[in-house]
């Protein structure tokens, strides 16, 4: 019994040793899954306009702002991490539809944006974006 448990075992073990490194080492692309298509904000998010963004590190983003009204509180959206900003039509034609000023962003890697997607640069885009819009008078605490 024990000739064929303790070589099993072993087995077992390297396999889920083996799988356990691969998720390790490609866990990014398993999260990240950018779209590199992107349709026009036109169709996709009328009456937004375009700004672009470059982070400290070089990466060039894309922001679409979709201003309401001044008084309205901002609604800044992160598309998720799949697709990018031009998959998100519906839920940005209905949230524009409540009157909120929404910004919405593509971060790198996504769309036509430069650099390549990363926990870590996620962080860096949403740091910049946010130091843009208070740059531009946008109230954080009432984003």
């Amino acid at each position: 019994m024990k000739r064929v448990f303790l070589p099993a075992t072993g087995l077992v073990l390297s396999i889920y040793f083996a799988a356990s490194g691969y998720m390790y080492a490609t866990q990014e692309s398993h999260i990240f899954k950018p779209n590199p298509i992107e349709k026009p904000v036109t169709e996709v998010f009328p009456g937004a306009r375009i700004y672009p963004i470059n982070t400290a590190d070089g990466i060039n983003l894309k922001l679409w702002v979709r201003e309401t009204s001044p008084d309205q509180p901002y609604l800044l959206m992160f598309h998720g991490n799949a697709g990018n900003l031009s998959t998100r039509g519906d839920i940005l034609k209905r949230l524009a539809a409540n009157k909120l000023n929404v910004a919405i962003f593509s971060w790198r890697g996504y769309g036509k944006n430069s650099g390549t997607p990363s926990e870590q640069g996620l962080y860096t885009d949403a740091r910049t974006v946010l130091n843009w819009l208070n740059d531009q008078g946008v109230d954080l605490q009432h984003l």
